[in-house]
C-alpha cells in the first residue's frame, strides 16, 4: 500500500486549465462557484486523477496503462489536504483519493500491452474557449469533434512522470475528456461522475470523436461515448443545478402595497442574494428605508441595487462581515433587523458528527448574531427576524451540524429577548426554499420565497 498527500490552491487550477481547455468557472472564478451546489471552487476531478497517476507510474516499472476506470463521488475544495492510497497488484492497481478520511474519487488501472498511434497531439495549449450552457434536450447523437493537445514543457512541470510512462497520446486523451465535459457537453453546468477508458484500441481517426449516446431529462444524466486514436471510452456526467435567480424586483413590487412598511427602517444582514435579497425587495418596494449588507457579494449587491433602482426606489448596500469579532459598524437607528448570514450549509457523512462545520454554523448563527445585537440601540424597541429550520424537528442525518446549530441559535435568541427589554425577536421554522442553497440534482417543488417572507415579516412587525 502506497499513500501521497497535496493540496491544491489557485495557481495549480490555472495551470491545468491552461494544459487541458477546461476553463469552467466552477474551477477558477470564486463569485461563480459559490453560487454551484458545491458552494466554492472545485478542483478538476481529472486533475486530481493525473496527479494520482503521476505519483504511482514511477512504482510500476515496465508496465503500460491499458484500461482506466474512475468513479468520482465528491467535491474536493481548494487548499483541502488530498490523499491518495493504492495497492498494485500483478495486473492492475486499486487506488482511493481521499480528503478528511472521506473516500471522494475511486480509480482503478489495468496494465497490459497497447499498440502506439504514429498520430501525435498538437504541442500546445488548447485554445481558450467560454464553456458552453448547452439545452441537452437539443442534441442529437450526432458524432463532434475537436484536435488533440499536449504543451509538452507545461505537462513536465505539472506532471514530471506522466510522459516517462504514459504515451503523448493517452495523456491528451485524457485531458480531453475534462474540456469535453467542462466546455461542451454538458458544458457550464456540468459534474463529471464516471470515465471508463480502453487505450488498446485502434481507430482510423486523427481527433478526439464524441457523442451523445443517452439523457435523461428528469435528472439531467447523460452518457457520452467517445474515441480518439487509440481508445474507446465512456464519460458519465450530470447536469447540476444553474443558479437560483430570486424574482425580479419588479414582479416583487407588483405584489406589495408600497406602503406596507413605510415606517420601517431595516437593516438586512446577508442581503446580496438567497432570502436575504428576497427580503431587501419586499421591504424596499413596502416603502421600507432598506440598508442590505453583502461579505462576498458585492457584484450582485450592485446587480440588486440597480435592478431597484430602475424603478426608481432605493436601497444601500454596505459591506458587513457578521463573523468578525471587532465590528466598527453602528447600527443605532433601525427600528427591522433581518438576519440572513450563513455560511455555505455543506452536509457531512451520516455516522460522525463534525466538530469544525459545527462551529462554522456557530459563528454565523450565534456569535455574529450576538455581537451584531451588541451594536444596536437600546434606546428604542429593535423587531428582528431571525429565521430557522424546519430540520430541527426533522434532522437529516447528513445536517446535524446545521440543525443543532439552529436549534442553539434559537436558545441565544430566547436569552436575548429576556436580558433585552428592547429587542423582540420572531424565531419561524422555515421550510425548504428555493435558494443557490437548497439546489439539488433532482427537482423540487418548493414554496414561493416571496410569499413566506413577506408573511414573516408582517408577523416579525406585529402586522398580521
Amino acid at each position: 500500500m502506497y499513500e501521497v498527500r497535496r493540496k491544491f490552491c489557485l495557481n495549480d487550477q490555472v495551470a491545468f486549465a491552461e494544459i487541458s481547455g477546461d476553463y469552467n468557472p466552477v474551477h477558477l472564478d470564486n463569485l461563480i462557484a459559490r453560487r454551484s451546489i458545491f458552494g466554492a471552487i472545485i478542483v478538476h476531478g481529472m486533475h486530481l486523477v493525473l496527479w494520482a497517476i503521476n505519483e504511482q507510474v514511477i512504482k510500476n516499472e515496465n508496465k503500460f496503462l491499458s484500461i482506466i476506470k474512475v468513479n468520482f463521488i465528491h467535491a474536493v475544495l481548494l487548499e483541502n489536504e488530498v490523499t491518495y492510497t493504492w495497492e498494485d497488484n500483478e495486473k492492475n492497481t486499486i487506488g482511493e483519493i481521499m480528503v478528511n478520511k472521506k473516500v471522494v474519487a475511486k480509480i482503478e488501472i489495468y496494465w497490459g500491452n497497447i499498440s502506439f498511434s504514429q498520430i501525435n497531439p498538437i504541442n500546445s495549449c488548447p485554445p481558450i474557449e467560454t464553456s458552453k450552457d448547452i439545452d441537452m434536450n437539443t442534441l442529437s447523437n450526432k458524432k463532434e469533434s475537436f484536435s488533440l493537445f499536449l504543451p509538452k514543457d507545461k505537462i513536465n512541470n505539472l506532471f514530471p512522470n506522466l510522459l516517462k510512462k504514459l504515451s503523448a497520446l493517452q495523456i491528451s486523451t485524457l485531458l480531453a475528456t475534462t474540456r469535453l465535459i467542462g466546455n461542451k457537453c454538458p458544458g457550464l453546468y456540468s459534474i463529471f461522475t464516471r470515465l471508463n477508458i480502453n487505450f488498446g484500441k485502434s481507430n482510423d481517426i486523427n481527433q478526439f470523436e464524441y457523442h451523445l449516446s443517452k439523457y435523461d431529462n428528469r435528472f439531467g444524466s447523460a452518457q457520452i461515448s467517445f474515441s480518439s486514436p487509440n481508445s474507446e471510452g465512456i464519460i458519465n456526467a450530470f447536469e447540476r443545478p444553474k443558479p437560483i435567480n430570486q424574482k425580479a424586483y419588479k414582479i416583487v413590487k407588483g405584489c406589495i402595497n408600497s406602503t406596507e412598511f413605510i415606517d420601517i427602517k431595516a437593516l438586512v444582514i446577508g442581503g446580496s442574494r438567497g432570502l436575504g435579497e428576497v427580503a431587501t425587495k419586499i421591504l424596499c418596494a413596502g416603502g421600507a428605508n432598506v440598508t442590505s449588507t453583502y461579505f462576498s457579494g458585492k457584484k450582485e449587491a450592485e446587480t440588486i441595487t440597480k435592478e431597484i433602482n430602475l424603478i426608481g426606489d432605493e436601497i444601500e448596500y454596505i459591506y458587513f462581515d457578521a463573523c468578525k469579532k471587532n465590528i466598527s459598524n453602528n447600527f443605532e437607528e433601525y427600528n427591522l433587523v433581518v438576519y440572513m448570514a450563513t455560511p455555505f450549509i455543506s452536509t457531512t457523512e451520516k455516522d460522525e458528527f463534525n466538530e469544525k462545520i459545527f462551529k462554522k454554523f456557530c459563528d454565523y448563527y450565534i456569535t455574529g448574531f450576538l455581537n451584531l445585537c451588541k451594536l444596536l440601540s437600546n434606546k428604542s424597541e429593535i423587531k428582528i427576524l431571525y429565521p430557522s429550520s424546519i430540520y430541527i424537528d426533522q434532522v437529516p442525518p447528513n445536517l446535524v451540524e446545521y440543525s443543532a446549530a439552529k436549534a442553539a441559535g434559537e436558545v441565544a435568541c430566547s436569552f436575548l429577548e429576556k436580558n433585552n427589554k428592547n429587542l423582540k425577536i420572531f424565531v419561524p421554522r422555515f421550510n425548504r426554499l428555493e435558494t443557490d442553497q437548497t439546489s439539488s440534482l433532482i427537482p423540487q417543488n418548493l414554496e414561493d420565497s416571496v410569499n413566506i417572507l413577506f408573511n414573516a415579516l408582517k408577523e416579525t412587525l406585529g402586522k398580521s
